[in-house]
């Protein structure tokens, strides 16, 4: 075997595990039913970001090189070629659901024991919008920005304000919460 048939193979085993990641993260990080609670100081933030803008960089790189569209010159000059600017920006996003949502819910589920939290209430919904829950609250330590909510009873909604503490027991890791009750 040459040497560019083996970078070929393993430069498809890397975007076979970048699409797995991007899969299973997107997956998980809209589907599952744990609470991110990891606190992202602004320079984790950035180093995140930072992280996330090498991997699309080079995922990308690696695609067009690989599939022969390097040259962006036919991309300026036919505008039905858009799909280059496109693909990046989802691809971006996708990434970013996998690494800030996705991650932090797997890796909970490794962590995971019994436990209770002490959650603050910072929005309140009462109307049920089409596939939403209500009554659901906003709480402050619920980070990752697609699932900030937790759905409550009438009974505990009832007796909640802004900035009222909830107890939320289920299970708890240093990654989220998995709501099981709740009481104020």
């Amino acid at each position: 075997m040459s040497f560019s048939a083996a970078i070929n193979i393993a430069n498809r085993v890397v975007s076979f595990v970048y699409f797995i990641f991007l899969l299973s993260g997107g997956y998980i990080s809209i589907f599952s039913d744990v609470r991110v609670t990891v606190e992202n100081a602004p320079g984790t933030w950035f180093f995140s970001l930072y992280v996330s803008l090498l991997l699309l960089g080079l995922c990308s790189f690696s695609c067009l090189y690989f599939l022969n569209k390097s040259n962006f010159s036919d991309a300026r000059k036919n505008w039905k070629n858009t799909h280059f600017l496109v693909l990046p920006i989802v691809f971006a996003g996708w990434l970013a659901a996998a690494t800030f949502g996705g991650l932090p819910k797997l890796l909970h589920h490794f962590h995971a024991s019994n436990g209770v939290v002490e959650l603050t209430v910072i929005k309140m919904e009462s109307a049920a919008y089409e596939g939403r829950c209500a009554p659901r609250v906003s709480v402050k330590e619920v980070t990752f920005f697609i699932k900030q909510h937790i759905c409550l009873s009438e009974s505990v909604y009832g007796n909640l304000e802004l900035g009222s503490k909830i107890r939320v027991f289920g299970q708890v890791s240093p990654f989220g919460i998995e709501v099981a009750e709740i009481e104020n």
